[in-house]
């Protein structure tokens, strides 16, 4: 089990010691000293990697070079406590003699310890510095300084076959370090990363930064890296963003994946590492939350928010950390991929540290491909989801996107298509295809309103606007009509259109996209709730199919537009919200004279009909017309109305998040990271977490949010202003 958020422990177990070579301790020279001294200094200028193998995640070790040990042995440390164990080597020198120029790059003879084998061409021990990078199925290195009398750079590249056991390495005269297409130019330190995406190990090197190719076992040369000194300096890759950090002594740089450009950090964030120290930092990126983790040495961690340009300190207790090798970290500080855990190892006789990182509260998630996942490929619009607490599940409709029958749509109007994601597991399942032959379904759904009825476990759709109302159908053979449906969770079928369904149109009709395109479920009243323009509270009795409605009118001056706005219901505090986005104008009407008031979050009691306009924090930037959707969600754990500060419908970044406090009428503003986007907004209770889905943009993604930040009260954030209508 990983350690509580906050502390560090170690892993049992994982001691590097057991399975260093008898040759390199201490016992195996009473009195001398041992041929592949020192143990301790396979670590000397040297990282590590973390990778998979057969399910376990564990540390590859490989270093050693220059004036430290000879042993060029590659070392696996699983994580899971069954041992150490060396993947290959060591060489073991026939005359006991290890430090010479020529050859230069290769030990001389043929290893004491292998048989078979007649070609000299084990590799040295060499510092690694940030080279090792595995790539899912090999590691490879590039650079280092080797094990000569001067310690000279290489513009080798070596990749190791992961697949391959001990025994066939050693059969290899190269140990199974197999040699590759030679670099632009050598170095002693190299920096590198794995794009995943495009299959290439980019590397910043002495004198210049570029990709190796495996597949081609071709190198590309992006550029001259500037400086003309060999950094001690290690990297964070940002896989998705397309981004690689370099950082470490006096050197703050940051490679541009699809550009091949290498630019200079200025930002404030970068000043730790611009001084002569630390060498080789711990540092490593947490995919989630797109931060930048760095260990400095001591017990705490930095963590770095590019996207925001900002750091802070988090404070780390539990086991106490050992003093970092005094040559530097580089890759033996690594993320376990998918995990908030870092896992660390200062020395070949201490277990590795494992810490778990509060690492915030935003989480981005890849999507799959269109038609394997709601808006999956390129995100889209107007969708629309509420939380299914029998499947534990957030379940999607309405909107533009790509379904899984694209051939019969546009991307326009095709909610009619329903998903759910268990964000627990981050799985998607299809629950009804785009078009069904021969079954009823809504005409080309579009924005809808999109409520569970959990009382009969079935799921409301209600329009809004519906592509047939302009012609479009479906194309299958469906039997599609325009009103009010309802989905069953239980065979998977629309009924409807409204009395079809047992949902009889409001007093006024429908409407249209104008009308209302939200609504909720009241599980109280047994009731589905929308506003429409007017704005009118419209609350469907579902027993007795009878409506009942009120105008919610606050001032003559008072033209919301309730049907772009989301609406969120409290059950428990018996009160549904929505967002104002543009306030009052204020002025003359009517003879009376109204202030102005700015945008605001609509709060409508469900026991007196009580409406209060709850100003909005100054940071809120409303969106640029009444065009836009707004959203909200409510976390009924920490009695929260969340608002992600939408301007562009899964077109450019949120600009913050309103977190109001239910029960106390308290205000918080977040900051929200750059990356996140979205048009479809909810809540999971099953993880407790804020969603977001619906980014515009290629690569489409979808995110989570968790709060667990205290209460900052703010005065100035309470209710300024509270004007009352009461409804009955």
């Amino acid at each position: 089990m990983p350690p509580p958020v906050g502390t560090w422990a170690a892993l049992s177990g994982t001691s590097v010691y057991p399975a260093i070579p008898f040759e390199a301790k201490p016992e195996s020279a009473p009195g001398g000293t041992p041929e592949l001294w020192s143990p301790q200094s396979l670590f000397a200028y040297s990282g590590g990697e973390v990778a998979q193998r057969g399910g376990v995640w564990g540390f590859l070790i490989w270093g050693g070079g220059h004036a430290a040990t000879p042993d060029n042995s590659l070392y696996w440390v699983p994580f899971d406590g069954s041992g150490a164990q060396r993947l290959t080597g060591p060489y073991l020198a026939p005359d006991k003699a290890y430090t010479y120029d020529l050859p230069y790059e290769t030990y001389r003879d043929v290893s004491r310890n292998v048989t078979g084998v007649t070609t000299p061409g084990a590799p040295k021990s060499r510092h690694t510095y940030s080279s090792l990078v595995w790539t899912g199925s090999e590691l490879l290195a590039f650079g280092g300084s080797l094990h000569t009398g001067a310690g000279g750079g290489t513009e080798v590249i070596r990749r190791f076959d992961l697949s391959q056991t001990a025994a066939q390495a050693m059969a290899r005269a190269d140990m199974g370090w197999q040699l590759r297409a030679p670099a632009p130019a050598g170095t002693i330190t190299a920096m590198a990363g794995w794009d995943s995406q495009t299959g290439k190990y980019v590397v910043r090197a002495r004198n210049f930064f570029g990709a190796y190719l495996p597949a081609t076992n071709t190198w590309e040369r992006w550029g001259d890296a500037g400086g003309g000194s060999d950094y001690e300096a290690s990297v964070a890759m940002d896989v998705f963003g397309r981004r690689m950090y370099i950082l470490g002594s006096r050197l703050a740089e940051v490679i541009n994946l699809d550009a091949h450009t290498l630019t200079p950090i200025t930002a404030a964030w970068a000043a730790p590492f611009l001084p002569a120290s630390p060498e080789g930092p711990g540092i490593a990126w947490h995919a989630g939350t797109r931060q930048i983790i760095a260990w400095l040495g001591g017990q705490n961690l930095l963590l770095i928010d590019p996207s925001l340009g900002t750091s802070r300190t988090v404070t780390m207790s539990g086991l106490a950390v050992s003093a970092a090798q005094g040559s530097g970290t580089y890759g033996r500080f690594r993320v376990i991929p998918g995990t908030d855990q870092v896992v660390l190892v200062n020395s070949v006789f201490e277990n590795v540290f494992i810490g778990t990182v509060p690492v915030g509260a935003w989480r981005e998630h890849s999507m799959p491909p269109a038609g394997l996942a709601y808006m999956g490929g390129q995100g889209g619009k107007h969708g629309r989801t509420f939380y299914h607490a029998l499947s534990h599940e957030m379940v999607f409709a309405g909107g533009d996107w790509k379904t899984s029958q694209p051939t019969l749509e546009n991307g326009d109007f095709v909610g009619s298509e329903i998903w759910a994601l268990d964000v627990a597991v981050d799985t998607w399942r299809l629950l009804r295809p785009f078009c069904v032959a021969g079954e009823p379904q809504p005409g080309r759904p579009d924005s809808v309103g999109w409520a569970h009825d959990s009382q009969r476990d079935r799921a409301l759709m209600t329009p809004g606007f519906y592509g047939i109302t302009q012609g479009a159908t479906s194309g299958c053979g469906a039997t599609e009509g325009w009103g009010g449906y309802a989905f069953s969770f239980a065979t998977r079928k629309f009924s409807g259109p409204d009395a079809l369904a047992n949902l009889p149109p409001p007093p006024s009709g429908w409407g249209g996209d104008t009308s209302a395109a939200f609504s909720t479920y009241d599980p109280v009243n047994d009731e589905l709730v929308r506003v429409r323009n007017g704005p009118t509270l419209e609350r469907l009795n579902l027993a007795t199919q009878t409506w009942r409605t009120k105008n919610l009118g606050l001032t003559p001056t008072w033209n919301p537009v309730p049907n772009r706005a989301q609406i969120v219901i409290d059950a428990a505090g018996r009160a549904v919200y929505w967002l104002d986005a543009f306030g009052d104008a204020g002025g003359v009407a009517g003879g009376v004279t109204t202030p102005p008031r700015g945008p605001a979050l609509i709060k409508v009691s469900l026991i007196d009909g009580t409406v209060t306009p709850i100003l909005l924090p100054s940071s809120y930037v409303p969106p640029g017309d009444g065009s836009q959707e707004v959203y909200l969600a409510f976390d009924p754990i920490n009695r929260l109305v969340m608002i992600p500060n939408n301007t562009g419908m899964g077109q450019s970044p949120i600009l913050g998040l309103g977190l109001y406090h239910a029960d106390t009428g308290i205000w918080e503003w977040q900051p929200v990271p750059s990356w996140v986007w979205g048009s479809v907004w909810g809540f999971d209770e099953a993880t407790g977490q804020l969603i977001g889905i619906g980014k515009r943009t290629i690569p489409t993604a979808y995110y989570t949010y968790r709060y667990a930040a205290p209460i900052i009260p703010n005065p100035a954030w309470r209710v300024a202003q509270t004007l009352t209508l009461t409804v009955t």
